[in-house]
């Protein structure tokens, strides 16, 4: 039992990642790893392809610039066929517009790089939280 939030190994939250950047996939990888099931991709090609077989998928973690299809192609595609996921963007380029531009296509937070690794896991967790199952009620004898 993960005693942070009560759930099982295989019950853990699935995230995937997906950066063209192999530093950022794998920094992002390790320090999730411990409290959440994490898959990375490349591209949004690639993670569109991983989508269909992961079978406990609770959130996408996306960079904006990504090769061939962007960042906010791939969050209109997840929101019109997976609208209960929710996505988080993550960029390091257009500081001014990047917010807006991630808001309008219904992202549910957003990260500035560089960031650090607990604001990313402070975001996750709430909300993430928000979205378990209620607990069962254990019948007291």
């Amino acid at each position: 039992m993960n005693s942070t939030n009560g759930r099982g190994r295989h019950e853990r939250r699935g995230i995937l990642v997906v950066d063209d950047d192999k530093l950022v996939r794998w920094s992002v990888r390790e320090s999730l790893r411990g409290s959440y099931r994490v898959w990375t991709a490349e591209s949004a090609e690639k993670a569109t392809r991983m989508m269909t077989r992961i079978k406990h998928l609770d959130a996408i973690l996306v960079d904006i610039r990504l090769p061939g299809a962007s960042g906010y192609e791939f969050i209109q595609q997840v929101r019109a066929e997976r609208p209960e996921l929710k996505v988080f963007v993550m960029t390091a380029y257009d500081h001014e517009s990047a917010p807006r531009q991630a808001f309008s296509v219904r992202a549910d937070g957003y990260l500035s790089k560089p960031f650090m690794m607990e604001t990313l896991h402070d975001m996750l967790a709430s909300h993430l939280i928000a979205s378990l199952p209620p607990a069962r009620k254990i019948p007291q004898a």
